[in-house]
């Protein structure tokens, strides 16, 4: 159960980074 709740918490992370380049990418696109 750790196991998978790491696993969970590392796409977690992901998801979080691609969002964070998303909006990063938004914001060159303003610049």
């Amino acid at each position: 159960m750790a196991r998978r709740m790491g696993l969970d918490d590392e796409d977690h992370q992901h998801r979080l980074f691609a969002r964070l380049t998303v909006e990063m990418k938004k914001y060159e696109g303003f610049s």
